[in-house]
């Protein structure tokens, strides 16, 4: 096989993966309770999330489908902003160190916790990522 073919394999299991974690992230679900739901062992949850496991994430999809609405559509600032930072692979410390944001700040602006709106943490969060979030 050449390295080509193993490229374009490798980035089709990182869409597919990314796009399973954006699934669980609207629908709220974590990491920890997918593998107590699946009745997975580490080794085959450290597979399913590098993408050799192509048989179960169908039932990881039809775990987010069972969560209801309401939860898929609350906190949309919050979610929005975590897939984001999930598409530029970042974490939330790293990402309020490179720009310079307290991380607490970051999460009050977004989840409009504030007595009065953090104009300029939510104009340094938006300028950064480059997407219009509130």
């Amino acid at each position: 096989m050449c390295i080509e073919q193993k490229v374009e394999q490798y980035r089709e299991k990182l869409i597919r993966i990314t796009e399973i974690k954006k699934n669980l992230i609207d629908a709220e679900i974590s990491l920890q309770k997918v593998m107590q739901e699946l009745n997975l062992t580490q080794y085959e949850f450290k597979k399913l999330l590098n993408g050799e496991l192509e048989e179960r994430e169908a039932e990881v999809l039809a775990l987010c489908e069972k969560t209801p609405g309401y939860i898929k559509n609350r906190d949309k600032k919050v979610k929005t902003f975590q897939k984001l930072l999930l598409q530029r692979d970042l974490t939330l410390k790293d990402f309020c160190k490179n720009e310079r944001l307290d991380e607490k700040k970051v999460y009050r602006a977004l989840r409009g916790l504030n007595a009065e709106r953090d104009l300029e943490t939510e104009k340094g969060i938006e300028r950064a990522l480059n997407v219009r979030i509130f």
